[in-house]
């Protein structure tokens, strides 16, 4: 859109987000509001290519396996999205469908990506991150609300981030350093 933030891919980190790429695990260190998604206006930013199908986080990992979402690790906030908040040491299943096309962790939430370009997400929502219009943690999955045609997702920290096919990033979540790029 006008004034939008024009990217290729987007990317984010929290507390070691591993990227998996030619049979290898990298971490990035963490860097570090609004309740509902928003156009960042303005900013420059500097973009990753990275991998969509691993993501970690705060000691909980999740990753696309046959276009299913999944997890394992602390699961202290819900992170996990599966309607616990018990931890575990062997992955399982996210119910947030089976056309997954990539997952994003933040600091206690996580986000999925389905193929038909909407937004599902869960874990900690104190800052907003989940973008539902609440600050209510969920433990299950829920649709990013008023946001479509999304091609990539990330999280850092307390916030999440989208590209849309538009070409148009959007963001969400604590904005206590002016991350959201709204000044």
């Amino acid at each position: 859109g006008a004034g939008g933030v024009t990217a290729l891919r987007v990317a984010g980190c929290a507390g070691g987000a591993a990227v998996y790429q030619r049979g290898r695990m990298r971490l990035c260190p963490d860097t570090g509001g609004s309740v509902r998604p928003g156009e960042l206006r303005g900013n420059t930013m500097t973009v990753l290519r990275r991998s969509r199908r691993l993501a970690q986080a705060r000691g909980a990992a999740l990753l696309v396996r046959s276009h299913v979402a999944a997890g394992w690790g602390y699961n202290g906030e819900g992170q996990l999205g599966d309607g616990t908040v018990t931890s575990r040491s062997g992955y399982g299943d996210i119910r947030v469908g089976d056309d997954v096309v990539q997952v994003a962790a933040g600091s206690g939430h996580g986000l999925a990506l389905r193929s038909d370009g909407t937004v599902w997400a869960w874990g900690s929502n104190g800052a907003g991150e989940l973008g539902d219009g609440t600050t209510t943690s969920r433990s299950t999955p829920v649709q990013v609300t008023g946001l479509s045609g999304v091609t990539q997702v990330a999280a850092c920290g307390y916030f999440s981030v989208a590209l849309r096919s538009d070409g148009t990033v959007w963001a969400w979540g604590d904005n206590r350093g002016g991350q959201l790029g709204r000044g």
